[in-house]
């Protein structure tokens, strides 16, 4: 810092002795128009120019002072202003460009003016941009001076232009930037400001400002011999080529300090830093916020080859809010992402809400690539692709490593639903440090924790890890390796706190998926030294393959709840890797079956496990053995324990110690005569078995009944202990701990079992299944035959005799039929279950109804009532011929509708009449249907109130013309035909009216009934509202009788006899009124008295309405004809 104070002092010195020297032979020239500068130009004989502009806008049209700047012998150019507020400079459209093209010229020196256009610097050694405000475009070209000058202070650019190129700056020689705004342009297609040093020049930044306008990367530097950027802002740049969203570093050496970054972006790598092969790479007090790179690298992405080997450091920095962008992030690597030959060293880092979307991971590595990171703290990490959350690598080769010391690592969430890890995730040849972190709240939706394949090893150290969940069960750490070079290598020194999917609420348990805390794969290696593994929740805590090694030294493994156990090996699903255990302790530990070990399958070239000097103390198993439970014959020849302490192990059932298949079949213990001493220290499956003192020993039976469970006896293992069997719930146990029995004959020629002839024990009591025996009478042997599981090959050939007699059938009592139908007859009393209610039970659930009323197996079914379908056809031909009989009649009607009687009639009202009497014959087919559907029972009702009121009403109302006739009431013709027909809508629109009311509110139904003789049938159901249907006919019945009487004397003189279909009607529909309340009546016999009475009321109505009309018309037309020929005799 001194020798750069120093030098900064001796060139400014050495600027202002040169600068007085030279002034003296200088012209100044004041300018407030563009001729007074041509003429400055043109009159100037000095080496030195300085122009000042005054207080004006000097706009330049005419090109030929560009011209008299390229061709004079001027060796320094200054142009001062008053203010950059005061003093503006326009270049005309016409001009656009101030170039300076002119070797002479060595210095140029701009200040305090605002300019509008394209300052293009060609040829020069040193240019000062001092207070600038540039409105346009800035370049300066590669000129073959080697240590050219460019000094930038106070100096405002915005690229407004519009004209397309690559860089809005291009900047070489030695550059100094100060207290300077730059801001971009989407016309710029890469960067705001592009430095390339040549390797010899330098690039210095202090205290400015970058505005990348979302489009410009914006500083891009390449072959800097040194760069320097401090006390910056960084906003808005946005890299489309090559990556960086703020800051390329390429080929350079780089220092930045005390900077700050907002809302960068890169489609590619780097959405803040993008280095590449550089020489060196230091970042001091960095603040980022919302960075992000869509492929890898949000903060810094940085590769090297093999001949550079770049080396990066980042001291202080802060990061925030990077990945929340809309847009697909591919790659992840929220922080860093570093390759090829690189190495990032990173210290006192905090970063907070890095979201990598599609992507994963906060650092990635490959190839020989190396990360080291120290006093780190991450909050809310997240992604959803395959890979870790903290640690991506793939590919790496030998001495790549991954090194954490003092991290704290919070609310990470991996989200994918690939395979993936929700903290690191590496392929092979990587050393992985992780010590004195502490890693909290970590989800998953499942997969791993920690994944990593072959030549890699994973040291954990004072680390503490809790809170770690995952949707759906997964693995804790998995390591695998595919060749026996490069082997998978786990350091493990304190453990505690886990909880696997299937005991946490906060997950979705997958009964098909075993979580392993610590699963490793074939070829590798895992050591575990002076260690503490405390309160892990899981399937199994060890779990490895054939060829790998866990090896545990001088460690404590206490207060574990395992479905499984601790070490669980099974050789049908590729557990049974080697262990070798010294100086350790198992205490307090909790399992379902072995608490320490669980061998489910084995072979002779498979597992190895050694315990030496080990203790094993209050460990529980909630079924059978306390510390091993073995399946496998033969343990001793992988299992041993040497020198090994059992203090206070315990089980629910058999075996404190050890449950094996046999004594013969025990691992090997160097103390076991000492451990035999303890009590139920060591069982193994029941080998034989011993009667209850009051349990039968023989069975005597008639062919077809059942076995009692009156035989009963227990079960003994290898050591002659009782083998305690499972209570009636079932539900926890494995098939390989129950025991069955079977039973069957010793002659199955003459016998037979019907139903279940398996049994098992329970509450350490043996009974035999009811079954049911079937046979001849004789005397004959029962077995029982004792199982266990399929390893169990000597349970099956235990076997036991008794005596069983079936006696012959008494016939006189009993029934003797083969009922099963196997050739066996069963001697049984008649049994019907259920009963057979009023019938008589007569065999094997068989009865006899013939002397009731029902039917059925049970007699308990209606007989059906059967409808008189010869009535129905009947019924059917008549209601057909009056449909036509009234259709000939209507015709007749329209063809002598001008007939005197009929007009006197009331034509329109004998037509109403005749459509009532078609609906009534309608009405009597509908009766010759079953009212099987609510259809039909809304079809009878419309049909039957209608054809009444259409023929009954009309009949009523001419009653009461006839009685308003013959009262001597007079009326007008017109106002009583109207009344007449509005009084026949009323009538209609209230049965139409109470039918919709009935139907939406689904009043009407089909029930069954039943007849004085049980028959079953269905009848239509109207709600209780029917009744004022009823009322309304019987008033209107009602209204018509009062009339027909009143006007009895009026048809003795009038020739329309309506007192007998209005009569017919009264009797009729009283009739079927009062025989519809009778219950004792069938629906089909009332439906015969309804059609015979629609038949008569039509046939009546017919006859007086229309047939004795029709005669009167007859009779009227043959005495017209008399009259006429007597008339013409008489002429």
């Amino acid at each position: 810092m001194i020798f750069r104070c120093l030098k900064l002092l001796l060139n400014f010195v050495v600027f202002n002795i040169f600068h007085y020297i030279l002034i003296i032979n200088s012209t100044i020239i004041n300018v407030n128009n563009e001729d007074d500068l041509i003429n400055g130009f043109n009159n100037n004989l000095e080496d030195i120019l300085t122009i000042n502009i005054k207080n004006t806008n000097l706009k330049i049209t005419n090109d030929s002072i560009i011209d008299n700047i390229n061709k004079t012998t001027l060796k320094k150019i200054i142009i001062n202003g008053v203010s950059k507020e005061d003093s503006i400079l326009i270049l005309d459209n016409s001009i656009n460009k101030l170039i300076f093209n002119n070797e002479n010229i060595k210095e140029i020196h701009i200040n305090k003016l605002t300019i509008y256009g394209f300052l293009d610097f060609v040829k020069y050694q040193e240019v000062i941009l001092e207070n600038v405000v540039l409105y346009g475009r800035l370049n300066f070209n590669n000129y073959k001076e080697s240590n050219k000058l460019i000094d930038i202070s106070n100096f405002q650019y915005y690229d407004k232009l519009n004209i397309k190129t690559n860089n809005c700056i291009d900047l070489y020689g030695n550059v100094i930037i100060n207290n300077s705004y730059f801001y971009g342009n989407p016309s710029c297609s890469d960067s705001l400001l592009s430095f390339k040093g040549e390797n010899i020049n330098n690039l210095q930044i202090n205290n400015s400002y970058f505005d990348g306008a979302y489009s410009n990367n914006c500083v891009s530097i390449s072959n800097s011999s040194k760069s320097h950027i401090s006390s910056s802002l960084f906003e808005k740049g946005g890299s489309f080529k090559n990556g960086g969203g703020a800051i390329r570093v390429i080929k350079s050496n780089f220092y930045i300090e005390d900077c700050k970054f907002n809302d960068n972006f890169s489609i590619y790598d780097g959405g803040i830093f993008y280095v590449l092969d550089s020489y060196s790479f230091i970042a001091q007090n960095i603040e980022a916020y919302n960075s992000t790179a869509l492929e890898k690298g949000s903060l810094i992405y940085m590769n090297s080859s093999e001949n550079i080997k770049t080396t990066g450091y980042i001291i202080n920095a802060v990061q925030t809010n990077s990945g929340n962008i809309n847009k697909k992030i591919k790659g992840g690597s929220l922080i860093a992402s570093v390759e090829g030959y690189s190495s990032l060293y990173i210290e006192n880092f905090y970063g907070n809400e890095l979201n990598a979307g599609n992507g994963v991971g906060a650092f990635n590595l490959n190839y020989h690539s190396s990360i080291e990171l120290k006093n780190i703290e991450l909050n809310g990490v997240s992604g959803s692709s395959s890979g870790g959350l903290l640690l991506t690598s793939k590919n790496e080769e030998k001495d790549s490593f991954f090194k954490v010391y003092n991290g704290t690592f919070t609310d990470f969430n991996q989200f994918s639903k690939e395979t993936s890890s929700s903290l690191i995730m590496t392929s092979n040849n990587i050393n992985i440090i992780l010590e004195n972190c502490n890693i909290n709240n970590i989800n998953s939706v499942g997969y791993y924790f920690i994944y990593t394949k072959g030549g890699n090893t994973i040291e954990i150290k004072n680390s503490i890890i809790e809170n770690c969940y995952s949707e759906y069960g997964s693995d804790f750490i998995i390591c695998e390796s595919f060749n026996d070079i490069d082997k998978c290598i786990i350091y493990i020194y304190y453990f505690s706190d886990l909880y696997s999917c299937y005991f946490s609420s906060y997950c979705i348990p997958n009964v098909s998926y075993k979580e392993i805390t610590f699963d490793i794969g074939v070829n590798a290696n895992m050591n575990i030294n002076n260690s503490i593994l405390s309160i892990l929740f899981a399937d199994s805590i060890f779990k490895a393959r054939s060829t790998s090694l866990i090896t545990i030294n001088n460690s404590d493994i206490s207060n574990h709840f395992v479905t499984e156990s601790i070490i669980y090996i099974d050789k049908n699903l590729y557990f049974d890797g080697h262990y070798i255990i010294n100086n350790c302790n198992f205490n307090e530990n909790i399992s379902y079956y072995g608490c320490i070990l669980n061998i489910q399958n084995l072979d002779s070239s498979g597992s190895s496990v050694e315990f030496n000097n080990s203790t094993f103390s209050k460990n529980y198993s909630m079924y059978n053995g306390g510390v091993i439970y073995s399946k496998v014959k033969s343990l001793y020849l992988y299992i041993s324990f040497n020198n090994c302490i059992f203090d206070d192990n315990s089980c629910h059932y058999q075996g404190f110690i050890s449950y094996s298949l046999s004594k013969s079949d025990e691992p090997f213990f160097s103390n076991i005569d000492e451990l035999r001493k303890i009590e139920n220290a060591f069982a193994t499956p029941p080998v034989n078995l011993r009667f209850i003192s009051n349990s039968l020993n023989s069975v005597s039976l008639l062919s077809g009944e059942s076995l009692q469970n009156d035989i009963k006896f227990n079960l003994i293992d290898d050591y002659n202990n009782l083998y305690i069997t499972f209570t009636e719930d079932i539900d926890y146990y494995s098939p390989i701990d129950v025991v069955f029995l079977s039973i069957e004959t010793n002659d199955p020629f003459n016998t037979a079992l019907i139903g279940q002839n398996l049994s098992y024990c329970t509450n350490n009591i043996c009974h035999i299944p009811p079954v049911k025996i079937v046979g001849n009478p004789g005397f004959y042997n029962l077995i029982i035959r004792i199982h266990g599981s399929e390893e169990i090959n000597k349970f099956d050939e235990v076997l036991f005799n008794f005596d069983l007699i079936i006696n012959p059938c008494n016939d006189s009592r009993y029934i003797n039929n083969d009922i099963e139908n196997i050739g066996f007859k069963s001697c049984y009393l008649p049994e019907c279950i259920p009963n057979c209610n009023s019938g008589v039970c007569v065999n094997k659930n068989v009865c006899d109804c013939s002397k009731t009323s029902f039917k059925g197996p049970f007699c308990n079914e209606y007989y059906k009532l059967n409808r008189y379908h010869v009535i129905d056809i009947i019924f059917k031909i008549i209601g057909c011929s009056l449909i036509i009989i009234l259709i000939i009649i209507m015709a007749g009607l329209i063809l002598c509708r001008e007939n005197l009687v009929l007009k006197s009639a009331s034509f329109s009202l004998l037509n109403i009449i005749l459509l009532g009497l078609l609906l009534n014959c309608l009405y009597l087919l509908v009766l010759t249907y079953d009212e099987n559907k609510v259809k039909m029972c809304i079809l009878e009702y419309l049909l039957h109130h209608l054809s009444f009121t259409l023929v009954f009403g009309p009949i009523v109302l001419k009653t009461y013309r006839i009685y308003r006739i013959f009262g001597y009431i007079r009326i007008h013709e017109n106002v009583k035909q109207n009344k007449i027909y509005l009084i026949l809508y009323f009538l209609i629109a209230f049965h139409i009216f109470m039918l919709i009311l009935w139907v939406s509110l689904k009043k009407i139904k089909i029930d069954l009934a039943y007849t004085n003789n049980l028959k079953e049938y269905k009848k239509c159901i109207y709600p209780n509202s029917k009744i004022i249907s009823v009322l309304f006919n019987l008033i209107l019945i009602f209204i018509g009788w009062i009339l027909t009487y009143a006007t009895r004397n009026a048809y003795k003189n009038y020739k329309e006899r309506m007192n007998v279909p209005i009569y017919t009607y009264i009797v009729i529909m009283g009739l079927i009124y009062f025989l519809g309340l009778e219950k004792e009546i069938n629906v089909f016999m009332l439906n015969i008295f309804k059609s015979i009475g629609a038949i008569i009321e039509i046939v009546i109505t017919v006859y007086y309405i229309f047939i004795t009309k029709f005669y009167t018309m007859y009779i009227n037309h043959i005495n017209e004809k008399g009259n006429t020929s007597k008339s013409s005799l008489r002429l």
